[in-house]
């Protein structure tokens, strides 16, 4: 067991790129020798956890390379769970090393990821992360439920760095925000969960069909859902 975990602790650090002053964190060196914000964000966690934060400091500053010019994290089209993966990516950092510095850097990234969130939801007819037709993982167009998990986890914790580091403002900006998406996002959900007896779909839209794959983001990375909700169980036993 401790071999492959260190093993598994190597193969990401050979996947990373030193190209001038960046450090891309790709997945590997084969098939998928490409920068994902979804797949980098949750290698940068397992550095910080297993005792290697500037390792991981070096890979998120690359992440600012992904942010659009409308504020949007995104590193392929139509992947909006990078959204909510960046600002993850930020927060979970600070959480853990107390960086007050690289918070000071990843801040105004957030707010102004924030601005676009907020036009994206007014824009959408649900209110919610744009839908998308990425036709990978959960194969489904629509409204993707685990880019909604994602989004709040992101900026759930988003919001203690803020608090944490002296800026009231943002804090309490991004928690007006958090609160309308989660309660709108709640109600799409219930009512998703109520055609599919209790159980969490790929997509929000009520079509049928798709793969499960980010229904149980809603327990993970920061818990949307208490564990106990019946959603989840009522998800696990389908």
């Amino acid at each position: 067991v401790t071999d492959t975990f260190y093993a598994n602790l190597i193969y990401d650090l050979i996947a990373r790129d030193h190209i001038g002053d960046d450090y891309i964190q790709t997945v590997n060196k084969l098939h998928y020798h490409e920068f994902f914000l979804r797949d980098c964000a949750d290698i940068v966690h397992s550095y910080d956890v297993t005792g290697y934060p500037e390792i991981a400091r070096q890979d998120l500053q690359f992440f600012a390379k992904s942010q659009q010019s409308d504020g949007n994290f995104l590193s392929q089209s139509q992947q909006y769970d990078g959204w909510g993966e960046a600002v993850w990516g930020y927060a979970q950092h600070y959480r853990l090393t107390r960086d007050k510095a690289f918070a000071e850097w990843a801040l105004p990234q957030i707010d102004h990821a924030v601005a676009w969130l907020k036009q994206a939801r007014a824009a959408d007819p649900l209110h919610i992360m744009p839908a998308s037709d990425v036709r990978d993982n959960e194969f489904v167009p629509g409204h993707l439920t685990g880019y909604n998990f994602l989004a709040l986890s992101g900026l759930r914790l988003a919001i203690d760095m803020a608090r944490e580091t002296g800026h009231p403002d943002l804090a309490q900006a991004w928690q007006a925000e958090y609160d309308d998406y989660r309660t709108t996002f709640l109600k799409v959900l219930d009512a998703q969960a109520a055609a599919h007896n209790g159980y969490i779909p790929p997509a929000l839209d009520g079509q049928k069909g798709g793969y499960d794959w980010g229904n149980l983001l809603a327990v993970v990375p920061e818990p949307t859902l208490e564990p106990h909700d019946p959603r989840v169980p009522a998800t696990l036993k389908a």
